[in-house]
């Protein structure tokens, strides 16, 4: 699983959590997105790597596309979230 996945999950876990159960785990977005943005940056510089080894072996791009697509979507929706764009 990319770091990515794992910063998604991690706030998509929170989220579920804080929804379904009991609103007070609301609190646990605190600490999730930081290790949700540290993720998700070290996720984005593993897909600019594997992109630079695909073209350079002429290998295939479908996964460090994705990877990298995945990463930086995490770090646009998190800095927007703690930017205030969502309320």
């Amino acid at each position: 699983m990319s770091a990515s996945a794992l910063g998604a999950l991690s706030i998509g876990v929170v989220i579920l959590l804080a929804v379904t159960v009991d609103e007070g785990f609301g609190w646990l977005l605190i600490p999730a997105l930081p290790v949700a943005l540290v993720l998700d940056a070290a996720g984005t510089l593993r897909g600019v790597a594997g992109l630079v080894f695909a073209v350079r072996d002429r290998g295939r791009y479908a996964w460090p596309v994705a990877g990298l697509l995945l990463g930086v979507g995490q770090l646009t929706a998190v800095g927007m979230f703690i930017s205030g764009a969502f309320s």
